[in-house]
């Protein structure tokens, strides 16, 4: 339960740059997990490492999991 309070205030900065600088209209946070969705897979290059600047100011790395992928039905 502390981990999810924490992931809630810890990362509220993160949300508020994610959804108000960086203008990523489709975006799910839960808890330390965050997907964007956009058409643009350009723009969300420049998304990642924008994010990855900015959580840097938290002492915070993305973990080796993180990447863009398709997700359309089309692929």
């Amino acid at each position: 339960m502390t981990s999810q309070i924490l992931a809630i205030f810890y990362l509220n900065g993160l949300d508020h740059f994610i959804k108000e600088k960086l203008h990523i209209k489709y975006y799910i946070r839960y808890q330390d997990d965050v997907i964007l969705l956009s058409n643009d897979k350009c723009y969300l290059k420049y998304c990642l490492e924008e994010i990855k600047k900015f959580i840097l100011d938290y002492g915070l790395v993305l973990n080796d999991k993180t990447k863009i992928i398709n997700v359309s039905k089309n692929g």
